[in-house]
């Protein structure tokens, strides 16, 4: 749907994909799904990430010189939005690379974790600190009514 005429594009889209596919040799088949069975999927197009923030580029160089070298390497990014710090990485949804989906799932005892957690989880996240007896980068902002 084009915002500024008001028209429907799908019927363009679909005779691109067609002369594509008609110019490389390969055949397209459409079939009808039930919403009921692709729902999940819809309602993640429509996900808006309202936990998406994380450190300046500055701010970033800066924890990882303190680290050392290589210090990607053995680092975990548990809250990854989409651009992770680190090549290791969990996400709230399913991406390439990523090693979880649930944060939450695996054991953070090994290497760093690096967290930037949503503020509404940073009970479970200490928690699950603490029962990991994991090393971990955590960035929570100064928030003085906030018990942390």
């Amino acid at each position: 749907f084009d915002d500024e005429t008001g028209e429907l594009l799908i019927l363009e889209a679909l005779l691109e994909i067609f002369g594509v596919a008609e110019r490389e040799g390969f055949e397209v088949r459409l079939r009808w799904v039930p919403r009921a069975l692709v729902q999940h999927a819809d309602n993640l197009s429509k996900y808006e990430g309202r936990y998406d923030y994380g450190l300046t580029p500055h701010w970033r160089r800066r924890v990882l010189t303190e680290l050392g070298p290589g210090s990607r390497n053995i680092m975990v990014d548990r809250f990854a939005a989409p651009n992770a710090l680190t090549s290791r990485f969990n996400a709230l949804f399913d991406a390439p690379g990523v090693e979880a989906v649930d944060a939450f799932s695996g054991d953070w005892s090994a290497g760093w974790s690096y967290l930037i957690p949503p503020f509404t989880g940073l009970d479970a996240v200490l928690d699950k600190l603490e029962r990991d007896n994991a090393a971990a980068i955590l960035v929570v902002p100064v928030w003085k009514s906030r018990g942390w």
